[in-house]
């Protein structure tokens, strides 16, 4: 997949299957701490901020989830993505 190094794959696979399991937008803070990408969660903020310029996912307003952070939410392109590449 284009711009994407084997960081931002895994850290896609992990929001995709994480949004997958639990129908919530998904933040850096949950892919942190519920993976073994042994990253900190200010490092997937910056990857996930690179997703989103690619236009791989889509941060959501913080209006619309109060309670939470940073939250991310799957664009239509990353679920085509994963459709396409990743058998999760």
């Amino acid at each position: 997949m284009d711009g994407l190094d084997e960081r931002k794959v895994k850290i896609l696979e992990a929001i995709i299957r994480t949004y997958l399991e639990t129908g919530e937008p998904v933040g850096s803070r949950t892919i942190s701490k519920y993976t073994d990408l042994n990253l900190s969660s200010a490092t997937i903020r910056n990857e996930m901020s690179d997703l989103e310029e690619l236009g791989y996912i889509t941060a959501l307003q913080r209006e619309e989830y109060p309670q939470t952070k940073d939250i991310v939410f799957m664009s239509i392109i990353c679920y085509r993505a994963r459709t396409k590449k990743f058998p999760i």
